[in-house]
Order: C-alpha cells, then sequence, then structure tokens
C-alpha cells in the first residue's frame, strides 16, 4: 500500500535531505526525508518529515512536508493537510476510493476572528498489516 510513491509496512526508501551543518537542511531536487528529533533519541523511532521537491508536490497536500511515522525503520504512517475547505470534501472521496471508508472520521466546525465558521474533519485509517 503507498501514499504519495511512499510503501507503508516497508522501510523508508528516500534519503535524509542534505543538510548544511549539524542541524539545517538545504532543499533538494528529490524526495527525501529530515529528522524531527532531539539529540539522542532512537533514530528508528521517531517522527520524520518527508519533503516533496516544490514541482513535485502531492496535488492534495496543502505542503510539500508531510509529517511520517516512521517505526522500526518502517514507514508506519503519513499525515497531511488539504487546501482547506475549498477541496477537503473531494480529497476525502480521492482517499475513499483508494483506501476504502476511514476507521474513524471526526467532523466539528472551527471560527475564524471575524465569527465566520467552517466545517472540518480528521479523517483516520487503520491497517491490521500496520502498527
Amino acid at each position: 500500500m503507498t501514499v504519495f510513491g511512499l510503501t507503508l509496512g516497508e522501510p523508508l526508501s528516500i534519503p535524509e535531505c542534505p543538510k548544511s551543518g549539524d542541524t539545517s537542511y538545504k532543499s533538494s531536487a528529490t524526495v527525501c526525508y529530515r529528522l524531527n528529533a532531539f539529540d539522542g533519541d532512537k533514530l528508528d523511532d521517531v517522527n520524520r518529515y518527508i519533503i516533496f521537491p516544490f514541482n513535485d508536490s502531492p496535488s492534495i497536500s496543502k505542503f510539500n512536508v508531510v509529517p511520517a511515522l516512521v517505526l522500526d525503520g518502517k514507514l508506519e504512517g503519513i499525515g497531511f493537510n488539504t487546501n482547506g475547505t475549498q477541496n477537503d470534501e473531494a480529497v476525502l472521496e480521492k482517499l475513499k476510493e483508494k483506501y476504502g471508508e476511514p476507521t474513524t472520521i471526526k467532523r466539528g466546525t472551527v471560527q475564524n476572528r471575524l465569527g465566520a465558521t467552517f466545517n472540518k474533519f480528521t479523517a483516520i485509517w487503520l491497517f491490521s498489516n500496520l502498527y
């Protein structure tokens, strides 16, 4: 099973992004990851960020950076934000086509500082072959 071309349940198969110093990362022309860990964390059990080149970002993600969960060296989860209410339901339908109905979906509303309210949701898919 893949998400954005990355196989869930398998070792993360992309390189670490190039660094410019001890803790800063350079931009990359290819998909790569950067660590999201503090010094001393076990590197196989940390959250990471997958960085997509700007011209090759997933079309359903608002950003070219998506959080990834790596456990025991295997990619176990991906998260992302949509472009908001203008396309969130369309994105949900695309995900349902590929992965089936979400295990859980939590719907609610949010309000901006001007008082306007908007619908929102968080959808989660759990699979038996993943942690």
